[in-house]
Formats: C-alpha cells, sequence, structure tokens
C-alpha cells in the first residue's frame, strides 16, 4: 500500500457523505473537511496533509499562492507534484516504509489498539485502572486506519514510558489552523511559502543537509537517542523535517491479519492489522523545534527559545484569543510572564493573506490533546473568528485584549466565591473546579465574538475621527460589563443557590455573592476595562446596540 497512489483518507463532501480519497484529489470542490470517526485523526490528516503540500507543492511566493488558491491544483499537477517523494510513503513492502523503523522488528510485540493515543497503557491495564476507557476496545486496524492512527500517534505523541520519545512539539501539542470554504482552503490557508519559512528562519532555512533526508523513516540507520545516538536539534536535519517528526520506533505486522471490522472506520475487511512491534528511543527531538502549525511561548529570560502549548483541562475558549490568534506580551501590562505567540501559520495569515483574500473573517481552528504525562486527559477542539480590521490594528488588538483580561478576572473571582459558597474551608477544597471558569466562558462566548465584530465595525466606521472611535469602543466596554455580571452572578445562582452541598450555609452563601458583586466593580476589572466606578451607574445608553447600518457589507 502506498499513501500517495491509494485512496485512504476519509473526506466529507458538501452534499453530507464521506468517501476515501488519495492526497492527488484534496483539491475537488466538493469536499469540506476530513471525516475520520475519531476526531483525532480528522485533525492529524489536516496536518499530514498540510506538511505534504508543504513539502512537495509550496509556492514561491504570496503571488504564486493566490493563484494556487483561486484556481487550484489538477489531481495531475498534484499527483506530478508528489511522484518525487513516493518511496517514502509505502506502508508495507520491502524497502524504507512511512514513519516505521526496521530495527524495531525484534523488540515488543503489542496490540495495534495501543496506536491510539487514548488506549489504556500497559501500567493502566497492570493495576487494573482502565475504567473508562478500556482494554481490548480496538482489535483490528484496515491499512488505511493503521496508517492514519500510525502518523496521528507519531504526530502527537504523549510520554510513553522509559525511552518512549514525545513528538517533536512535546506531549499533545496545540494545533492552530485558519480554515474557511473548502478542503483545498482550508490546507492551502495552512501552506506557507518559501519566502515565509526563510524569512521565518533564515535565508538558508531550506537548505539540504548532507545525508539527512527530509523523512527521517528513510535515513540508514534511524538517528535513534540510545547511547550509539543523541538528541536532534533544529539545523541537524532539514527544516521540512518539524512536518514529519518520528519520535516513536513502530514496525507494524502485516504477517499476521485478521478478519473483521476494523476499530475505527467499522468497515469489514479480512486484512485487519491486529499488532505491531516497538522499541524505544526513537528520535529525541531537542533545542526548541518552532513548528509552523503550533502556538508558543517565550520567557523573557530566554528570548531565543520558543516553547510549544499544550491543550489544558479547562479546554478551549475565546480567553485564548490572546496567545492564539493575537500575541499577548504581559510585558505590556506592566506585568512578569511568558510571551505567548501565535502559530506563524496564523501570524502570516492575518498579517499578509487576510486582505489579500477579500474576506473579513476567517476562523481559527485550535485542538489537541490535554495530557496528563501519559494519560490522555481529554481531547480539546474549538473555532474562533479572525477579523479583518482597517485602520489602526493595534489598536484594535488592545481593545479585544481589555475584553479577554476582564472576563478572565471576573472568571477568577467567580471561581473564588463559588468555592466560598460551597465550603467552608474553600482552601482545602480538593477537586478539579476548572468547570466554574469555564461555564462563565460558555455563558458570554457570543457576546465576545458579536464584540468583536463590532469592534472591527467601529475601527472602519470612524477611522478618521478618533474621538467618535474612542466613545463607541467605551460604549461597548461599558455593556461587555454588564455581560459579564449578568453572567457571573447567573452562573453563581446556578451553582450555589440553586445546588447547594451537604454543608450549605446561607449566611456563608450570601457573603460569598456580595463579594462576588464587589469583585465585579474591583480595580481589576474596571483597570483590564479602562472603565471608572461612576461609567456604571448609567448604563442606558451603552446598552443600545449599534445602528444596523453600521453592519460592514451592509
Amino acid at each position: 500500500m502506498n499513501l500517495l497512489e491509494q485512496a485512504w483518507t476519509p473526506a466529507g463532501e458538501e452534499a453530507g457523505g464521506t468517501r476515501r480519497i488519495s492526497p492527488a484529489a484534496l483539491a475537488d470542490p466538493a469536499l469540506r473537511r476530513l471525516r475520520s470517526p475519531r476526531a483525532d485523526i480528522s485533525c492529524a490528516l489536516a496536518e499530514f496533509l498540510i506538511g505534504l503540500l508543504q513539502t512537495a507543492f509550496a509556492p514561491e511566493d504570496l503571488d504564486a499562492w493566490l493563484d494556487l488558491l483561486d484556481e487550484p491544483p489538477s489531481p495531475d499537477d498534484l499527483d506530478a507534484a508528489f511522484a518525487r517523494f513516493r518511496d517514502a510513503f509505502r506502508l508495507d513492502g520491502p524497502g524504507p516504509r512511512f514513519l516505521q523503523d526496521p530495527s524495531a522488528a525484534d523488540g515488543k510485540r503489542v496490540g495495534i489498539g495501543q496506536l491510539l493515543i487514548d488506549a489504556p497503557g500497559d501500567n493502566a491495564i497492570r493495576r487494573n485502572l482502565d475504567h473508562f476507557q478500556k482494554r481490548g476496545g480496538v482489535t483490528g486496524l484496515c491499512p488505511g486506519c493503521a496508517a492514519a492512527a500510525l502518523w496521528t500517534l507519531q504526530a502527537f505523541a504523549p510520554a510513553g514510558g522509559q525511552g518512549h520519545r514525545v513528538s517533536l512539539r512535546g506531549g499533545g501539542p496545540l494545533t492552530t489552523l485558519v480554515v474557511d470554504g473548502s478542503l483545498w482552503r482550508m490546507l492551502w490557508f495552512n501552506v506557507l511559502t518559501r519566502r515565509d519559512l526563510e524569512s521565518a528562519f533564515n535565508e538558508h532555512a531550506l537548505a539540504e543537509k548532507k545525508g539527512e533526508p527530509i523523512f527521517p523513516w528513510l535515513r540508514e540507520p534511524l538517528r535513534v537517542s540510545d547511547a550509539s545516538g543523541g538528541p536532534t536539534r533544529p539545523g541537524q536535519v532539514p527544516l521540512l523535517q518539524m512536518y514529519w517528526g518520528m519520535p516513536r520506533r513502530i514496525w507494524l505486522d502485516f504477517e499476521e491479519r485478521a478478519a473483521g471490522a476494523c476499530g475505527v472506520c467499522g468497515v469489514e475487511g479480512d486484512e485487519l492489522l491486529t499488532h505491531y512491534f516497538t522499541r524505544p528511543r526513537g528520535v529525541n527531538y531537542e533545542g526548541g523545534w518552532c513548528h509552523p502549525l503550533t502556538p508558543h511561548t517565550v520567557d523573557p529570560r530566554r528570548p531565543d527559545e520558543r516553547l510549544p502549548r499544550h491543550g489544558s483541562p479547562e479546554g478551549i475558549d475565546y480567553r485564548h484569543w490572546l496567545g492564539l490568534i493575537q500575541e499577548d506580551r504581559p510585558s505590556d501590562r506592566g506585568l512578569r510572564g511568558p510571551t505567548r505567540l501565535p502559530a506563524l501559520v496564523v501570524e502570516v495569515f492575518r498579517r499578509n493573506r487576510l486582505r489579500e483574500i477579500g474576506a473579513r473573517t476567517v476562523r481559527l481552528w485550535a485542538f489537541g490533546y490535554d495530557m496528563d504525562n501519559m494519560k490522555a486527559r481529554s481531547w480539546c477542539e474549538s473555532e474562533m473568528p479572525i477579523h479583518r480590521v482597517e485602520g489602526d490594528v493595534e489598536h484594535y488588538k488592545k481593545e479585544v485584549a481589555r475584553l479577554v483580561l476582564a472576563a478572565d478576572a471576573v472568571g477568577v473571582s467567580l471561581r473564588r466565591q463559588v468555592l466560598h459558597g460551597w465550603f467552608r474551608y474553600p482552601a482545602e477544597a480538593k477537586g478539579d473546579f476548572s468547570g466554574i471558569r469555564a461555564a462563565l466562558m460558555g455563558e458570554t462566548e457570543a457576546a465576545f465574538f458579536a464584540a468583536l465584530t463590532e469592534l472591527a465595525e467601529i475601527a472602519e466606521r470612524h477611522a478618521q475621527d478618533s474621538q467618535a472611535r474612542m466613545d463607541a469602543e467605551k460604549r461597548l466596554r461599558i455593556r461587555w460589563h454588564k455581560t459579564l455580571d449578568d453572567a457571573a452572578i447567573g452562573v453563581f445562582d446556578r451553582l450555589v443557590i440553586q445546588n447547594p452541598v451537604e454543608d450549605h450555609n446561607f449566611e456563608r452563601v450570601a457573603k460569598a455573592l456580595q463579594h462576588l458583586k464587589w469583585d465585579l466593580r474591583s480595580s481589576r476589572v474596571l483597570d483590564a476595562l479602562q472603565l471608572r466606578p461612576d461609567d456604571l451607574d448609567n448604563k442606558a445608553e451603552a446598552a443600545a446596540p449599534p445602528p444596523p447600518e453600521a453592519t460592514i457589507g451592509a
């Protein structure tokens, strides 16, 4: 099976059906999104196809990128571009195999279900801790789903025990893509030009490395990290290897196959893979790799080192707008802390491409695992808008940051006062209470995204009148405060007053509610919004929605 020749990737059609396509068919205008029964595989396959386009079909500059956006390549064009890499994408048979190490064939033999990141590990099975994700759930995979699971594991690889390396971006990295419209547009939006890469890294970024292929499995021997090898750092291998990281040493067992239903897609067949072999100490990526599809943080004490971001127990919501769409620099607010930077593809798109394609709004698609060392706690996935802003973009970003920071301050206070309402000694309370803040974000998400649109409209409507712009933005911030105020009180009422715990104390609850109301007018919240207490005394004017004629495009 060759992954560049056969139809193995599940894609959803505009009409609602799903079919398997070969990579050469990815520009079919009828296709919308990749559609595996597993969300992590669907997202990982998007990364696979982006990496393939970046490696084999990258445009030279923005003009070339725009030409192919408007007139997608034909299957023959893509097939011709992929042809020179065909030998790197054989899944079975003699010679190099996709993402596999032949020296692992004499390693430990494990069930094929262990390719899935959320499968219970040996330790969980040994200690009978596989309560929610049971052992033996997936016993066979069709070759296409086995390839997809192998790719997903290598791309997102978490810690896997002694010597089992994490992915090039660490365990369970967060990925952010710009999306809109067809499958082709979604993929092409996230392909960088050669000039983008050379500008972001250095002018020699795409230079070949002697004896080092782009695809690590083509190197003989593999760059293992046992006593005979060492870490693999940027500059030691071609830059594009960051799209094809191979931290795990795996060899799929094609000798023993079974009949039955595939554990992922459910299709019946008699060629199901049931096992693979593995050995520890695969490629060990170190040294601050900066993957273009992942947002990063930068410690001010080590400004040259960028650390990839990961999923969190609280999921992904609009609080993460700072750092996912817009850079977040605490130093700009007189605070200490790491700077959070959007992924390179997001920054390039927002800076250079959004206006060129004539779009007012596209969407950010963020996804990744929330990992607790080797254990997958949850899969995080979310979308949020990216607006095109006319005029002073930096001013717009500061206004959005004020809304986010105020919501974060209210969320911190709400969590604290809910715990005071629940517990006599809240500091001693045990458990995961992240859902309290998440409830506030859920209640106010629609209002936040509406505010983003309105801020972009204000920037365009008052481009020549700074005083009118500031007045309109102040009215919006006052309305946003009321939105947060109402939502916080509502969440407190639902979680505490209407849902009493065993040790319910009405006096304690009343005090917690009163403190919450004080907190909502605290300097922390008002300073974030650049408001004074007397600005909140008369909210009637601020509560009025913007006039219909102010809507962009009306």
